[in-house]
Parts: C-alpha cells; structure tokens; sequence
C-alpha cells in the first residue's frame, strides 16, 4: 500500500508525519486502511470513501428544442 501512496504522492514519508514506521501510521489512520497483523505477516485492506448521497432525480427527461 506504501508503494500505492508513494506513486499518488512521491513525498510521501510517515516519519516526516511523525510516526515511526508505516504500520503506526496505518493503526493511527484507520478510515484509511485495516491492518491485520499476525507474527511477521501484515495484511493490510483499503478501506473505500463511503458513496455520497446525491439528490433524487424525478423521472422525468425534460424536453429540448
């Protein structure tokens, strides 16, 4: 995911955000990612935005001339 994060945003650095390593910045930032940790293994899962609710349309086409 870091190399994700790197590509959008070559400046990218968690230590320069004051965490220690990617995974305590993951933990800290959990809208982002789920990070699921067993012995040496990191499974990390993006988490996607929640869809924005957008006003209902009616029906109806309106007519051009």
């Amino acid at each position: 995911m870091k190399t994700y994060m790197r590509r959008m945003d070559p400046s990218f650095s968690e230590k320069l955000l004051g965490f220690r390593s990617f995974s305590d910045f993951l933990k800290a930032n959990d809208e982002i990612a789920e990070l699921e940790e067993t012995g040496h293994e990191r499974l990390v899962r993006a988490i996607e935005p929640p869809v924005k609710q957008t006003a209902k349309r009616s029906g109806r086409r309106r007519r051009t001339s």
